[in-house]
């Protein structure tokens, strides 16, 4: 099944850098990288996978090039699948968020409405 809403929660310097990235993100008719993109109910920011990328990221817009947060890998059309916090390859180990000069790891949470992981 699609998914619901996602909710993505953080807490200490992620959630301080990236606040207008926390929050729900319903989904909407567009769809990127053959899956959906998710839009904040509140801010300008939208969580999709980006053509030719390997993560979820969130940005301040569909065509942005940076990202904000962004997971370790899209390994299903869900972006709150657990397998998403890790890719080996690419030595990545969580959600990271960019804290005004580099990508960290984050205490982040991604949440499905629909999918229970």
């Amino acid at each position: 099944p699609a998914c619901g809403e996602i909710t993505i929660t953080a807490s200490g310097d992620a959630a301080a850098k990236q606040p207008e990235c926390v929050g729900v993100y319903s989904p909407t008719e567009m769809f990127s990288a053959g899956r959906q993109v998710f839009k904040h109910q509140t801010q300008q920011r939208y969580l999709l996978v980006r053509p030719g990328d390997v993560d979820w990221s969130v940005q301040e817009s569909v065509e942005s090039k940076g990202c904000l947060m962004q997971s370790a890998c899209a390994p299903s059309m869900c972006p709150a699948d657990p397998r998403a916090r890790t890719c080996e390859r690419l030595g990545r180990t969580s959600w990271e968020y960019w804290n005004g000069a580099e990508m960290k790891h984050g205490d982040i949470t991604v949440k499905c409405s629909v999918h229970k992981y």
